[in-house]
C-alpha cells in the first residue's frame, strides 16, 4: 500500500467510541409499563390506524391493478383483506389456543 492510500483509510473505531452514550443516543421517553396519558394515547392510536389501514388496503389494490382485475373484484379483495385483518386482530387480542394473551 502506498503512503497516499494509507492516508485515506480512516482509523478503526475503538471499543470506547462505539458505546451508546458517546454516539448521541437518547433515553426512551416511555418505559415498558409507562402510560403516556389520554391525549398522546389517542394520537398514537390514530397514527397506528392510519398506517395500518394504508398498508392493509394498499396490497390488494396494487395486486389487483397489476393483474388488471375489474373494480368489483378489487372491492372484494379489499373487503376480504379487511375482514381477515379484523378476525386476526380479535384472535390476537382475545387469545385462541397458544395465540394471543394467556
Amino acid at each position: 500500500m502506498t503512503d497516499v492510500a494509507a492516508a485515506r483509510v480512516p482509523p478503526a473505531p475503538s471499543a470506547a467510541s462505539t458505546a451508546a452514550p458517546e454516539r448521541g443516543f437518547t433515553q426512551l421517553e416511555y418505559q415498558l409499563n409507562d402510560y403516556p396519558g389520554p391525549t398522546k394515547t389517542a394520537l398514537f392510536g390514530i397514527q397506528h390506524v392510519l398506517v395500518m389501514f394504508t398498508a392493509m388496503v394498499g396490497g390488494p389494490l396494487i395486486v389487483a391493478r397489476l393483474l388488471n382485475l375489474s373494480p368489483a373484484v378489487r372491492i372484494e379483495m379489499v373487503t376480504g383483506t379487511m375482514i381477515g385483518c379484523g378476525i386476526a386482530t380479535m384472535i390476537s387480542a382475545l387469545g385462541l389456543g397458544f395465540i394471543g394473551p394467556p
